[in-house]
């Protein structure tokens, strides 16, 4: 709601703060933002007539603000939430969508994210078993080098395993093309 209030203010569209505001709280109900779109044309040519300015131009900065601000939150702000809060990954919330949608419609993009999420927590929980860690008790970075050594020591413990096999399997690839 920020972002279009912001937008909105930028192209001087009247009332635009509590526009882009109360598009931010329609957004709580996916896509239900987009039911905003003929108040907004309401607002262009409210503003044209008000300061003579010609209606299109106006109209079609507000389209482009509308397609900016959606694809800013479609593509980043949504996923990154999603992804922080409920543990969603970016793909699976654009798959729960389009599946949801699909499925069951405008109900289905209501219900998607929810029950996208419940179906994961219960497969993780009792099909595989993955013991629940507190959000207390989660670590929020990585020990790299402790990573790091484990990787190296994998590598290494492959490469003893794998160096003699392949040594001898072309030893003599390697003695014919030094003597050729």
């Amino acid at each position: 709601g920020i972002i279009f209030a912001i937008e909105f203010s930028i192209i001087k569209l009247p009332m635009a703060i509590v526009f882009g505001l109360s598009i931010g709280v329609m957004n709580m109900v996916p896509y239900l933002q987009l039911v905003s779109i003929p108040f907004a044309a309401f607002l262009c040519v409210v503003q044209s007539v008000a300061t003579g300015a010609p209606l299109w131009p106006l109209f079609g900065w507000t389209f482009a603000a509308y397609c900016i601000c959606q694809a800013i939150q479609d593509l980043v702000l949504i996923p990154l939430i999603m992804r922080s809060q409920i543990g969603l990954r970016p793909a699976i919330v654009f798959l729960a969508l389009a599946l949801w949608g699909y499925v069951l419609g405008f109900i289905g993009l209501i219900i998607a994210l929810p029950l996208t999420s419940l179906l994961i927590s219960y497969y993780n929980e009792f099909i595989l078993h993955v013991p629940k860690i507190p959000s207390s008790k989660r670590k929020s970075k990585i020990d790299e080098t402790k990573m790091d050594a484990v990787i190296e020591e994998k590598v290494k413990q492959h490469l003893e395993e794998h160096m003699d096999e392949f040594l001898e399997e072309h030893l003599d690839d390697i003695k014919q093309s030094k003597n050729k």
